[in-house]
């Protein structure tokens, strides 16, 4: 009852925040333009606050960190990746914009989410935790050459990459250690949720915002992306566990893996989609943000209820 009662409260929390941030930006479009400029910061802040709960230690030892990545990686990338990419290829082939929103969401590293989650359903921390802080490693060198292979040796988007990379990846990293402790670790950590969660509304706000047009001129442009995912995460999900099922994983391992599955860093895909591709990149990872909550939500009871 109490992981129950902890899950009711955060998924309320996010529930709120994001119906709120959905309608302001389409109420207050205005705002998000002024704001737009500000998406890499929000998006700093909260990566710094994420790596906050994360101690390096989980990485050790190094010897056999490796094959510990491995599997995560090829879950959270290729597998998620490839039938996400897969089905968005089958309903908007001749949307470029939109194919390359879904193709950020493919290259995203793992959400944050997925320790707190794994924690709360009793499935395999460690196996989270690992897959989490190794997804983050990886994507320093695999999103770069994804880049590079799509849109060539174009200097200017070599160096967005790089600069998202410095500025959204390692100094959030650097910056969170000495966060951890002493006055700043006591203050922090226990609000550490909710600032996340408040830099995640932001960027739903400012993403909503930019592609008010989008949204108002046609449901289809958010209902699409909305299905795809619908069959990635709820299909490929359902399959994925039957899957693990079939080979007698344990409870624990099958849990932790259907999290490193199903759980992208949607502020991270939006933030990237409009820096790289334009606003309207940016609409599956909107799409996300609600599929995934929803998902999140049948998950954690289906898990519970095993």
């Amino acid at each position: 009852m109490k992981s129950r009662s902890i899950f009711q409260k955060i998924g309320n929390q996010r529930n709120i925040g994001l119906v709120v941030s959905l309608s302001a930006g389409l109420l207050f479009p205005q705002g998000a333009e002024v704001m737009r400029q500000m998406l890499p910061l929000f998006l700093g802040l909260l990566m710094t606050f994420s790596f906050a709960g994360f101690s390096l230690k989980t990485l050790l030892p190094l010897r056999s960190l490796p094959y510990r990545l491995l599997g995560p990686f090829l879950i959270n990338y290729l597998l998620f990746g490839g039938i996400l990419m897969g089905l968005a290829a089958l309903f908007v082939w001749n949307d470029q914009e939109l194919l390359k929103g879904f193709l950020f969401i493919a290259l995203a590293p793992p959400g944050i989410v997925i320790v707190p989650f794994a924690l709360m359903l009793k499935g395999d921390t460690d196996l989270a935790t690992t897959g989490v802080i190794g997804g983050y490693l990886a994507f320093v060198l695999v999103f770069p050459l994804a880049v590079i292979f799509v849109w060539g040796m174009q200097l200017d988007i070599i160096n967005e990459v790089l600069k998202m990379i410095v500025f959204v990846i390692l100094m959030p990293l650097l910056i969170s250690r000495p966060l951890r402790r002493g006055c700043a670790g006591r203050w922090l950590l226990p609000r550490r949720g909710v600032l996340i969660d408040a830099g995640f509304a932001l960027i739903v706000f400012i993403i909503v915002g930019l592609n008010h047009n989008s949204f108002t001129a046609s449901v289809d442009t958010l209902l699409i992306p909305m299905l795809v995912l619908t069959l990635v995460l709820f299909g490929g999900g359902f399959i994925y566990g039957r899957i693990q099922n079939r080979m007698h994983v344990p409870l624990t391992r099958r849990i932790s893996n259907t999290l490193l599955f199903s759980v992208k860093n949607t502020g991270f895909a939006a933030v990237t989609s409009v820096t790289l591709a334009g606003e309207r990149a940016a609409i599956p990872s909107a799409a996300l943000s609600v599929v995934l909550l929803i998902y999140l939500l049948v998950f954690s009871f289906s898990s519970q209820g095993t």
